[in-house]
């Protein structure tokens, strides 16, 4: 699933300006709220409140009361009815255009048919009948700001009142809230949310999805996420164009899926022995922090890598790890001097003199040509400039970071605030300061890379003109090549596998290892960063509907069936 930002999505409306696309939104989401009702398969009367701003949320509010109006009849022929109460929390003389067209639309259908003003009520406030629940409530539809909030209307304190009284209504009646493109309150680019803000059991968003529903607050809000593209299938209709006004019609971001790593799925060949999938090494385990070494080594073989071997720089660190045997345990200066395909440095490393100078060496040597940094490897590169300058000089996209919220606050130099309300382009200021790909963990983890910056045609045009006169004479009656990219490499990717369960020490820990596994078998840097992180989402999906719920569950738990869920991919060709 792609993702597309808001301003694209209001170009797109631009170009759809003559397609009524706010009619089609509101027959849609008319269309969703039958079968949202209708499912439960109950006969009686339905009552459903809709709470509708001045924009063109609001318009697609009325435009969704209009056709429940006009498709009354779905209802009555299963043996129910409707009652709508419109809740308007705006001024009818600064409507947006398209919204005041279906305003208007709404009432002339009331006009025309006034019966019908017996089953749709407009009401400045919430009605006392329904505030003290004595007229229960079947559904809420959320249409107050949509995409199109902004600074101005979230400093309203009205309409942080009426968000709130509207969310309390939902839990007091124990019904669906619908939201119409985005949650009120949430900013639909980077997951933000101003609070109180809409707490959707279902999002139904149009034209195409939004990063902001999947990531930070998205992923509490929105609940059940529907994507209707009002027939519009943007991503084949401007896949290929190359007019003007459709050039910058294109993703920002794409939902982590397995077919963006499928092709690196491979089964084992019988002729192939542990050298066949590589060399990890650990490089962690400070005193009273061996454990976390130990889980991400478990991790890596558990995922198949041929072989582990363990660096701890606690010098009383068990030789042995009883429960599994197979992992290979030295000092910390050792490991330095065995044949690596990858080194994964931090679990448990610490920020003594000693982790301060392993890390440099690790930054330095070439034993390992692909690094993965984690905890407090981050927070070692965090406080010193010379381990940075080190880091960038690593070959682009090499190295793998894997920081939470508080360790990329540490590595930008800023909150942890101010990360969380910008996560995307956080996550994309790391990867280019770094030159790194980066594992942004959280609610929706964010995967991105480091862009090397295009040539522009100007800019190879210069370049040709210093070639000699020769070269140029052979070439003068060629044109200068057009800047193409790989699919879908510019892209930043957001996962939205996985649960609280992962909330507990060590997963970060098993994270590191799962990505030095599938690094040492030969994967490249970015669809591994993906497949561990979709990976370690999905086993803690498992566990969790295995137990019945997401607490209390350990880091070592998800390992194996992480590798029953990586096993299934490979050899059963399973999602």
């Amino acid at each position: 699933m792609f993702l597309y930002s808001n301003a694209t999505i209001r170009q797109i409306e631009q170009i759809y300006s003559q397609n009524f696309l706010m009619d089609i939104a509101g027959e849609a989401a008319a269309k969703f709220v039958r079968k949202l009702l209708l499912s439960a398969n109950n006969q009686k009367i339905f009552h459903i409140l809709i709470v509708a701003g001045k924009g063109n949320n609001g318009g697609d509010a009325f435009a969704t009361a209009k056709y429940l109006l006009l498709q009354k009849s779905i209802f009555e022929k299963s043996g129910c009815d409707i009652n709508i109460s419109i809740i308007f929390a705006g001024d009818e003389n600064k409507f947006s255009d398209d919204a005041a067209e279906a305003f208007k639309d709404l009432n002339l259908l009331l006009e025309q048919f006034p019966k019908n003003n017996e089953y749709c009520q407009f009401h400045r406030t919430i009605p006392t009948e329904i505030l003290n629940c004595s007229k229960k409530i079947d559904l809420i539809i959320d249409g107050i700001f949509g995409i199109g909030l902004d600074a101005n209307r979230s400093a309203e304190s009205s309409f942080g009142d009426l968000i709130a009284t509207t969310n309390s209504l939902a839990e007091q009646n124990n019904c669906p809230l619908l939201a119409l493109d985005c949650p009120s309150g949430l900013f639909c680019d980077s997951g933000y949310a101003i609070q109180p803000a809409i707490k959707a059991t279902h999002t139904l968003t149009f034209i195409a999805d939004k990063p902001g529903l999947h990531t930070a607050f998205g992923g509490n809000l929105t609940g059940e996420i529907i994507v209707d593209d009002l027939g519009l299938d943007i991503n084949t209709n401007f896949a290929n164009s190359e007019s003007e006004n459709q050039a910058e019609i294109k993703p920002v971001g794409k939902i982590v899926e397995l077919a963006d790593f499928q092709k690196m799925l491979h089964k084992r060949e019988n002729n192939s022995h542990k050298g066949t999938y590589g060399n990890v090494g650990i490089l962690g385990g400070a005193k009273s922090m061996v454990g976390a070494a130990i889980l991400a080594g478990r991790a890596a073989l558990n995922l198949g890598s041929g072989r582990v071997f363990l660096g701890l720089s606690d010098n009383n660190a068990p030789v042995v790890d009883f429960c599994q045997p197979e992992l290979m345990l030295r000092s910390a200066d050792l490991l330095m001097h065995v044949a690596l395909d990858v080194l994964v440095c931090g679990p448990g490393l610490g920020r003594s003199n000693e982790a301060l100078r392993l890390l440099e060496e690790s930054l330095s040597v070439q034993n390992a040509t692909k690094l993965v940094l984690d905890a407090d490897a981050l927070n070692l590169i965090a406080l010193h400039q010379d381990l940075q300058k080190l880091l960038i000089t690593r070959p682009e996209n090499s190295t793998i970071l894997t920081p939470h919220p508080a360790e990329a606050a540490r590595l930008l130099k800023c909150s942890v605030a101010e990360i969380q309300s910008d996560r995307i382009n956080k996550a994309i200021e790391l990867a280019k300061i770094f030159k790194s790909v980066v594992i942004l963990k959280g609610n929706g983890t964010i995967i991105t890379k480091y862009q090397a910056p295009q040539q522009t045609t100007a800019e190879i045009a210069n370049e040709s003109d210093k070639e000699t006169k020769e070269t140029k004479e052979t070439k003068e009656t060629k044109e200068i090549p057009k800047i193409t990219s790989n699919e879908n490499a510019d892209l930043f990717y957001i996962n939205v596998s996985g649960n609280p369960a992962l909330a507990t020490a060590g997963t970060g820990d098993i994270l590191s290892g799962f990505i030095g596994a599938l690094l040492a078998q030969g994967w490249n840097t970015f669809e591994a960063a993906l497949a561990a992180v979709y990976l370690h989402g999905k086993a803690a999906d498992e566990l969790s509907k295995e137990l019945g719920g997401n607490i209390g569950l350990t880091a070592g738990e998800f390992i194996p069936i992480a590798r029953k869920i990586f096993n299934a991919w490979v050899y059963k060709n399973q999602k």
